[in-house]
């Protein structure tokens, strides 16, 4: 069966696309407007920072985590800009305008990641309301921080990409707070609520499921069909996510630094639902014996009102004596939809050469169901097994040119293909042999910061 899935869908977006020429112009725009409009009100509490950043992948087999990187791909980019207020001692306001573009995923459209209000009643209790950052795992919080890290892409069994619309920050309120005892340590907490906006219905995560569910009722209708006198084959024409509507998300975080210098621990939880409305469609093309091929009947479907309820949960260590780190994680993510639980953990250490080196090593495995760790179940599905696993290591090293300018190099040795899409390897839903096993990743990236 030939099967035309495309490739990149084009769609609207809730902000105005721009380029990184736009981008820029209105960022410095917003400078100039918040010093001379603000800066009377706030004084010397306005804080602006900011970044821009441009990366490079290539890998050796799979495409991955972008379309064409096996020929190499430079659709890697980030530039934000942060401002920060503290008009009273107690009080915190802050925004971040953010493009970013990785693949066919962001493609420069203006967002604001985070904006909040911060009041702190006492150390032991905090409010936060607005589009607010939410715990999960130790480094969610600086997921955007390129500068705050060693390594490029953070560890893909417990911060996959494919999920960052909903683990990232959601629209509500949170409450936080920190207790120090003298015999135990300090406890941190932090506990949230509120609902999600995914801008952009066809990224990352969610135009593979929807390819993959057009391939599935493909393959289904196309089994029913019976013809003596022609070749029948079914060919996807058309896929389109409408609307993703996430009402409701809650969740929290308790982080424990305790009585041993250095080492912390925490254990971080969310759950919430989304609803999805997306649009397939597929052509009939019937090739009779003594006649070219034809397009006879064009079926369409709209999925309207797909749900599912989720939940993930982690459980985090890290441990920092003098220049070196050592961190591990393990994490899980229930599905309901296909009552399916995937996750993963890694094991990291990065060391401190000197004020202008680091250099850091990770081991990852992620499963896209930790109850079928082996592919075992996979049998019956013309899939091979490895596509329930993705394990891999990771060497990273990173070079401070200047205080205001880095530049980082990392290699991925990687067994399994449980994370690498379908849709960005031309003719695996035909034939899987054309995903390899093993491969490899190479990743550059730059980032200027002030």
């Amino acid at each position: 069966m030939n099967t035309n899935i495309p490739y990149q869908i084009q769609t609207g977006y809730s902000f105005a696309r721009s380029g990184l020429s736009c981008l820029l112009s209105g960022l410095l725009l917003l400078l100039v407007v918040f010093q001379t409009s603000l800066a009377s009100g706030f004084g010397d509490n306005l804080i602006f920072h900011g970044f821009a950043s441009q990366g490079y992948f290539y890998s050796t087999e799979n495409n991955y985590p972008v379309l064409h990187s096996k020929n190499g791909n430079a659709e890697f980019n980030e530039v934000a800009l942060n401002v920060h207020s503290l008009p009273t001692e107690r009080i915190r306001i802050g925004i971040q305008l953010l493009a970013r573009d990785l693949g066919d995923d962001g493609n420069n459209a203006v967002y604001v990641d985070w904006a909040y209000g911060d009041f702190r009643w006492r150390d032991y209790l905090g409010f936060k309301f607005g589009k607010v950052k939410f715990p999960h795992g130790l480094y969610n919080y600086s997921r955007d921080i390129d500068m705050a890290r060693t390594h490029i892409l953070l560890p893909e069994s417990v911060y996959t990409d494919n999920w960052r619309d909903f683990t990232l920050a959601m629209e509500g309120m949170s409450l936080y707070g920190n207790s120090y005892f003298s015999q135990l340590g300090e406890f941190e907490y932090e506990f949230f609520g509120g609902s999600l906006n995914i801008p952009n219905p066809n990224s990352a995560y969610w135009i593979d499921s929807y390819t993959a569910y057009n391939y599935g009722t493909l393959s289904w209708f196309g089994a029913r069909d019976s013809d003596s006198t022609t070749t029948v084959e079914y060919i996807s024409d058309e896929i389109r996510g409408e609307s993703i509507r996430m009402p409701w998300v809650y969740g929290g975080g308790l982080f424990w630094n305790t009585p041993i210098p250095g080492l912390k621990v925490s254990a971080t939880a969310f759950a919430g639902r989304y609803e999805i409305n997306h649009r397939g469609s597929f052509v009939r093309v019937a090739t009779p014996t003594d006649t070219t091929q034809q397009r006879t009947t064009n079926y369409g479907f709209l999925i309207s009102g797909w749900h599912s309820y989720y939940e993930a949960k982690t459980f985090s260590a890290e441990y920092t004596l003098s220049n070196l780190t050592i961190a591990g994680e393990y994490s899980s993510f229930y599905q309901e939809t296909d009552n399916n639980t995937v996750g993963g953990y890694y094991g990291q250490i990065t060391y401190q050469l000197n004020k202008r080196f680091s250099a850091s090593t990770y081991y990852s495995e992620y499963y896209n169901n930790l109850f079928d760790k082996d592919g075992s179940d996979l049998d019956d599905s013309g899939l091979n097994d490895y596509f329930r696993w993705q394990k891999e290591l990771c060497i990273s090293g990173r070079c401070d040119i200047s205080d205001n300018w880095l530049f980082k190099l990392e290699i991925h040795d990687i067994n399994g293909a449980a994370l690498v899409k379908r849709i960005h390897n031309e003719g695996s839903f035909e034939n899987p042999d054309v995903i390899e096993k093993d491969w490899m990743l190479l990743v550059a990236k730059t980032t200027f910061h002030f």
